[in-house]
């Protein structure tokens, strides 16, 4: 899109609309943008404490918050690691570990039969996909952080004509304030998912999983 146009669609969402964005990050493309893109997390975040048990043969990682927190442990691995989402990948890469398959989605990449002793590492509580394969002993689950909702009254949610929402949690958390359902944008299918079992029917999502993509839709549609 050209600059001037990218301007145009700036000015009329300026004009038109002002947008929820949800994440916990703010890209530094929104931050000049503020007087109509409001920025308010419903969620945060809170590291658990974790070590690597014996015996585990690969590793499953669906956030590079899981990274974040425990990167200076899990870099120390060496057997196959999958992965959801290409940023995820780029940061396993940097840490050296032997990413072997990556997906758009946890749906994606355990669509694959996993090899016995896969360990999956991070949310305590994380999405059905993953939750399932847990339950079925298809893989083991080992928490390393937990999503913890932020209070707000409802009316701090509402009568937005746009919604980000980068995690399922925080779909969640917003249905659970507000029985509105106006357009989103979803950071990648799983979000996807649990925002279309939850009743949102007009969805935007970038082609690949970042926040900085969704930051792009949100200034240019």
């Amino acid at each position: 899109m050209s600059s001037k146009r990218a301007t145009r669609s700036v000015e009329l969402c300026q004009i038109n609309e002002q947008t929820l964005w949800t994440p916990i990050r703010l890209p530094p493309s929104l931050e000049e943008h503020t007087s109509w893109v409001v920025h308010r997390p419903l969620i945060r975040l809170e590291p658990l404490s974790a070590s690597m048990p014996s015996g585990i043969q690969g590793l499953v990682i669906s956030s590079r918050i899981t990274l974040n927190y425990h990167g200076h442990w899990l870099k120390l691995f060496r057997g196959p690691v999958w992965v959801v989402g290409e940023t995820t990948s780029m940061v396993c890469r940097q840490l050296n570990l032997n990413v072997t398959r990556c997906a758009d989605s946890a749906a994606g990449l355990l669509r694959s039969s996993l090899p016995p002793g896969f360990l999956y590492v991070g949310a305590q509580h994380p999405c059905e996909v993953v939750q399932a394969a847990v339950t079925q002993g298809r893989m083991m689950h080992l928490p390393a952080y937990r999503t913890v909702s932020i209070d707000h009254e409802a009316h701090l949610v509402n009568s937005f004509s746009r919604i980000v929402f980068a995690s399922p949690s925080a779909v969640h958390c917003f249905c659970q304030l507000s029985e509105g359902r106006p357009p989103i944008i979803v950071i990648g299918n799983t979000t996807k998912m649990a925002a279309i079992e939850r009743g949102f029917s007009s969805i935007q999502m970038p082609l690949r999983p970042s926040l900085e993509r969704c930051a792009s839709l949100v200034l240019n549609g």
